[in-house]
């Protein structure tokens, strides 16, 4: 379920070049890592069911009240909210996965 930008990340978290900085890695990647895993728990918030404190593990997170409070302070709203706000109806997801990828629907499958 994760992105191909997500694993690429995971597979490989010090990509980033350090050189012109006085701040060590770490912290300089921190808030790279930290969006990063946000962008993938939104995504995830956005078409699937799993529990916030679920998600928030998957995305690297053991605590769920660090995740939801910085979930908050990045995005404005809580993971819950989010979530209430933007999920992906079952309709529109279960639809477009009967979609043929010429953009032709499956015989049997409603139209419109």
């Amino acid at each position: 379920m994760s992105s191909p930008r997500w694993r690429a990340f995971r597979a490989c978290p010090s990509a980033r070049s350090t050189a012109g900085s006085r701040r060590p890695p770490v912290t300089r990647r921190l808030p790279d890592v930290q969006a990063l895993r946000i962008e993938e728990a939104k995504q995830m918030l956005e078409t699937g069911s799993a529990p916030v404190d679920a998600i928030g593990r998957e995305v690297g997170y053991e605590d769920a009240s660090s995740f939801s409070r910085l979930f908050r302070r990045l995005t404005g709203i809580s993971p819950g909210d989010y979530r209430r706000r933007f999920r992906i109806p079952d309709y529109v997801r279960s639809s477009s996965q009967d979609a043929r990828p010429g953009g032709r629907m499956l015989k049997g499958s409603a139209a419109g």
